[in-house]
């Protein structure tokens, strides 16, 4: 019996958390009973990781995430009189968004369902896993619907659906969330129980170094001397990277060699960005104390370097991979509590959960654990245990096929 074929999409533009949780689906996915198949966007670096794997890697062109351009006129009518009196009257705001809706349609949606369809058609999969929420796939599940194959979604984010979308939710056989809360407002919005699958994201622990590399200190222009606090993640501003500036400002007071270590790079809907972080650095009188080292490849071995890891996102986080990551270097960790966050950081024993854009407390909390390396040793310890007990990427994977098993043996089956 010949293995079922998956395709697996993500038109991500950068290689974000989505794309690094994909890869480790693929590393521990049963080859034997699975064909592999991906399809990326054509600017996502991340191309490379998959076929350094050996597998079969189809790209096309893609605006996810960069929304659709309708024009001058009328982006003017959006801006002017026409546009404030629409959103002022329910009845005329709907309609309007209506058709934004119908030329989002026909001016992205419609061309990249082509691309996709023949995509689909020429890999034949037995199904396609969407590796993001539906509504930044909604080309790709129009593509599956009519080309025939089920799909599933691996929600990785918040849902806020239109009429559309509501339709459209109806030809997907599963719904996989990476927490609680991401799936607690789909179920709100009417899934069915029977299509909702909770399964957290995953690590593989001996990929994770506990120890730091001498070698990186070096690279990194870093002092094993001096504290190091640090932050991973793309360098958009719902991360909260000016709270995280300005606690560690406060941090110095106290510790002034304090580092501080950023990774991630900026997104391409927003170059300037790091500047920006990079101008407020400055001006808070930490700008020789922070280090912004951009996209890292190997940015699993950059965690043993902290004495702590800082999640400041000012947005509720849908889950937080680079917490797993983390806590499976042993390292403590400090985060702001909402979304998926709660579900991975026990507070008081793998770190400190603060509020959103508190300063203040993330500065407290980060002060906590510098003062006392032995309570800050023992937490990072606690959250090793707690990632090899509840997110190991391999326990994962055998869920998300067990998925896989119950779709596949449904079909046919509508709603």
């Amino acid at each position: 019996m010949s293995p079922t074929r998956v395709l697996y999409v993500d038109l991500a533009p950068t290689p974000a958390g989505s794309v690094v949780s994909l890869r480790y689906l693929l590393r521990e996915l049963d080859h034997s009973r699975y064909q592999p198949v991906v399809l990326l966007s054509s600017q996502n670096r991340a191309v490379s990781w998959f076929r350094d794997m050996d597998l079969p890697v189809y790209t096309i062109p893609s605006r996810q995430g960069q929304g659709v351009a309708f024009g001058p006129r009328v982006d003017a009518w959006r801006q002017g009189g026409l546009g404030e009196w629409m959103r002022s009257h329910p009845r005329a705001a709907r309609i309007w968004h209506t058709g934004g809706a119908l030329l989002r349609w026909r001016r992205k949606l419609w061309p990249e369902a082509q691309r996709i369809y023949q995509v689909i058609a020429r890999v034949q999969p037995d199904l396609v896993h969407f590796n993001a929420e539906l509504v930044v796939n909604r080309a790709g599940l129009l593509a599956a619907y009519m080309a025939h194959v089920p799909a599933i979604c691996h929600v990785r984010g918040w849902e806020a659906w239109d009429v559309w979308d509501r339709l459209l939710a109806r030809t997907v056989k599963a719904f996989i969330c990476n927490s609680r809360a991401v799936a607690e407002p789909l179920r709100r919005m009417g899934v069915p129980d029977h299509k909702l699958h909770v399964i957290y994201n995953g690590v593989i622990l001996e990929d994770i170094p506990t120890e730091p590399d001498p070698a990186l200190y070096r690279e990194l222009g870093l002092s094993r001397d001096d504290p190091i606090v640090g932050m991973v993640g793309r360098l958009v501003d719902w991360k909260g990277h000016p709270v995280f500036l300005r606690a560690l400002a406060r941090v110095a007071q106290e510790f002034p060699r304090v580092q501080g270590l950023v990774v991630g790079a900026v997104e391409i809907t927003d170059p300037h960005y790091l500047d920006t972080l990079q101008d407020l650095a400055r001006s808070l009188g930490i700008g020789s104390r922070v280090h912004f080292v951009g996209h890292r490849d190997d940015v699993l071995r950059l965690y043993a370097l902290m004495d702590v890891l800082v999640h400041a996102s000012v947005r509720d986080e849908p889950f937080g991979r680079v917490l797993i990551e983390g806590m499976a270097a042993a390292r403590p960790v400090v985060a702001t509590r909402g979304g998926g966050t709660p579900e991975i950081v026990r507070h008081g024993e793998t770190g400190f959960l603060v509020p959103q854009g508190d300063a203040d407390a993330l500065a407290h909390a980060i002060l906590t654990l510098l003062r006392d390396p032995e309570r800050a040793r023992q937490m990072g310890a606690r959250g090793r245990e707690v990632v090899a007990r509840h997110f190991r990427a391999d326990e994962g994977v055998r869920r998300v096929e067990s998925v896989y098993e119950e779709v596949l043996g449904q079909r046919g089956r509508v709603g």
